[in-house]
Parts: C-alpha cells; structure tokens; sequence
C-alpha cells in the first residue's frame, strides 16, 4: 500500500494544476474576444445559499445592461464599486468582471506553485518508493 502514496501529491497537484490552467485559458479566451466596459457594482442579488453582484454598464453600443455577475461575492465588493467587466457582443448580459479592487491576481499564481510544489514532492516519493534499492 505504500508503493501508492506518491500518487496522491502527484493526482492531488495535476488536478490542481489542470483546473487552474483551465481556468485561465477560460478567461484569457474569454477576455480576448470579449469587449470590456467600465461598471458599476449597484447591489446584490441574494438567494437562500449564496449573493451574486448586480452590475450595471453601457455597452460600446450605448446599450444599458443590468445583469448579475456569474459568480458568488459574499463581500467582495460594495455598492457603489467601480470595476471592469468583459461581455459577449452577442450576449451583453453575460459579463463577468475582470477588474476589480478586490480580485488579486496572486491568487492564481499560488495555485499554480502549490500544484508544482505537490507535483515535485510526489515525484520524489515516487522515486523513492519506486526506484530499486
């Protein structure tokens, strides 16, 4: 059974490391075809689990667009709160905010190291457990 414990940093980091680099590719494709438009957090939208920002901004077009932003903010921003959303041309209302105060960029970045370190610590057990004495 021991022979099998480097597998779980090593799952444990690839799993890590693959929604992570899924996530930015989502975003990174998502942001380049998307047109971005200054915001306006206006309230939030709460439901029995969980709130999700109300965001309002005018297209390119000179449309206004009310809509909720695709992800749960328990506190992450205020009302009143200026941000950066990208939206589809197609869809305006399917926007998600790119900037904002509160989003840090460090966050994914710990991830990734976390995925590598847990990567790198699973291949040594691995040697270790694996390698012939």
């Amino acid at each position: 059974m021991a022979v099998l414990y480097p597998l779980i940093p090593l799952l444990a980091g690839g799993g890590i490391l693959w929604w992570a680099l899924r996530e930015s590719g989502v975003r990174t494709r998502g942001s380049t075809r998307a047109l971005r438009a200054d915001a306006e957090v206006v309230g939030y939208a709460e439901t029995g689990r969980s709130s999700r920002m109300i965001i309002e901004f005018r297209t390119g077009d000179g449309v206004d667009v009310r809509t909720t932003h695709s992800s749960t903010g328990w506190s992450a921003a205020r009302r009143g709160e200026r941000v950066v959303v990208a939206y589809d041309r197609e869809d305006p209302e399917r926007a998600h905010i790119v900037e904002g105060p509160w989003l840090s960029q460090w966050t994914p970045r710990l991830l990734v190291g976390t995925a590598v370190a847990l990567i790198l610590v699973g291949a040594v057990l691995a040697y270790l457990a694996w390698s012939p004495a």
